[in-house]
């Protein structure tokens, strides 16, 4: 087992010789022949680890992953161009991924751009990976604050997981749940929340929480919803979806970790109070929210003095 040690070079350098690394693993891989293709495919699966050096690939590694692409350039000279594959696709998303985490997004999303064509181009328009694809887009798109092209991106990667999966299913109620999220940060509410709850309404059926979703991916999705009430000047539902959120919370987390989720919580629920104009329940859970914060982050946190007053006005903590 390799020692979690960081590349001896530096850390930048380092990843932009992973990034070169892949970028050449990825052209010679669209380019080699037939009879060659069960070979390369265990080499590909070697070489899609190169992204794993943006944070602590060991060295090592990191060279045998240069040579192989090395090896792939000075062996397949003669080779017949041949239609990209998947793993060629799965390359380019992670050489994506790479220069994301190096603060470069629009170069990202040239790489995921590409990546998207290969997977429709070898799976049909249809495939759930095409849809899994256009999910990675979108969220590269908000990092470029280009939010309606991700609304666009999410609702075409909705509309394939609707037809291989049914509209129930959990894979969908994320995927509304993450659409919500876009509208949210337009600041167009009444379409943020019509995708939240249909997320929600998925999400609360028995059956889909035996298919991956959690009391923790339910609680995430109602607190969004309790953020938009408030927002809308709905404070009654709010303060009763914030309820929601305590009790749903309650079930994610144990009693060791459950404290300073709820914190954020308590104290957004002191806001509505305060608007309500039940100052004794303000104060009550203005309290609660400061107590957790100072107990779990200390006294010096910018959480604990904001909420040390106790007392009206309480901060309102953004969630997205």
């Amino acid at each position: 087992m390799y020692p979690r040690q960081p590349p001896t070079c530096s850390h930048k350098s380092t990843r932009s010789h992973a990034i070169a690394a892949l970028e050449c693993t990825t052209t010679v891989m669209t380019r080699r022949p037939p009879f060659k293709r069960e070979k390369e495919r265990e080499r590909e699966r070697e070489s899609v680890c190169v992204y794993d050096i943006c944070d602590d690939m060991p060295p090592t590694l990191y060279m045998r992953a240069r040579a192989r692409a090395h090896t792939h350039t000075h062996t397949n000279d003669n080779c017949v161009d041949t239609p990209p594959t998947r793993a060629v696709s799965a390359l380019q998303h992670h050489i994506g991924i790479a220069l994301r985490r190096m603060g470069r997004p629009q170069e990202a999303l040239v790489q995921h751009q590409q990546a998207l064509q290969m997977f429709i181009e070898y799976h049909g328009p249809d495939h759930p990976s095409v849809a899994t694809s256009y999910g990675i887009l979108a969220r590269v798109l908000t990092e470029t604050q280009d939010v309606e092209g991700a609304i666009d991106a999410t609702h075409k990667q909705l509309k394939i997981q609707s037809r291989a999966f049914g509209t129930d299913h959990p894979t969908c109620a994320e995927t509304m749940h993450e659409l919500g999220l876009y509208y949210l940060k337009q600041g167009r509410h009444d379409k943020a929340l019509f995708q939240l709850q249909r997320s929600l309404e998925i999400k609360m059926k028995p059956g889909c929480q035996n298919r991956g979703q959690t009391p923790l991916d339910i609680a995430e999705t109602q607190e969004y919803i309790a953020v938009i009430y408030q927002e809308q000047g709905h404070l009654s539902k709010a303060l009763e979806m914030f309820k929601s959120v305590v009790e749903t919370k309650k079930k994610a987390y144990n009693d060791d970790d459950m404290a300073y989720a709820m914190a954020a919580t308590y104290n957004n629920m002191a806001v509505v109070y305060q608007k309500l104009g039940n100052e004794e329940r303000a104060r009550e859970m203005g309290t609660k929210a400061h107590n957790i914060f100072l107990k779990t982050l200390g006294p010096d946190h910018p959480f604990t003095k904001q909420t040390s007053r106790c007392r009206p006005p309480f901060p309102w903590f953004q969630i997205y």
